[in-house]
């Protein structure tokens, strides 16, 4: 979540949330809705991962 106003083509630094933050790597954001809002909501695509993913 990016909790911040951000442009549509922007990057960002992504971090898992928890006990520790962590950073995770980027993104860049594809897509933006209710901008006008307190809380507006992103879609993000990863375009950089940093350390083991579970997935790969």
């Amino acid at each position: 979540m990016c909790m911040c106003s951000r442009n549509v083509g922007g990057l960002v630094d992504v971090y898992l949330v928890g006990a520790r933050d962590e950073y995770v790597g980027k993104a860049q954001v594809i897509r933006s809705e209710w901008e006008e809002t307190p809380y507006p909501r992103y879609a993000c695509r990863l375009t950089e991962k940093v350390g083991h993913w579970v997935l790969d």
